[in-house]
């Protein structure tokens, strides 16, 4: 296992709670929560061999958890303004086809 692969482990061993407690307290549903907890630790996964330690690894994390968490309450909202707008129906009749 290569260093990327121990820190990887470690930070889901050690802040596996904490970044299920922080998708739940902005996603309700279980199914969504679930999948949210997924992308996190992809992010966090990707984002790793960008760390600087300008903080500690936790915040790190920490922060990654609070970004993709508030992404997806926008893409939530921004889907369900869509489908708001897909269902409200023009009652003004159209043209008249000859």
């Amino acid at each position: 296992m290569d260093t990327r692969e121990q820190i990887f482990q470690q930070l889901v061993d050690e802040c596996g709670g904490g970044i299920a407690r922080v998708a739940g307290s902005y996603v309700r549903n279980r199914a969504e929560q679930e999948d949210l907890v997924q992308e996190i630790w992809m992010a966090i996964w990707r984002a790793l061999p960008n760390f600087r330690g300008d903080s500690s690894l936790r915040t790190f994390v920490y922060r990654i958890a609070h970004n993709r968490s508030v992404t997806q309450l926008v893409r939530r909202r921004d889907t369900a303004d869509s489908d708001l707008l897909e269902s409200v129906c023009d009652e003004r009749p159209g043209p008249r086809v000859a």
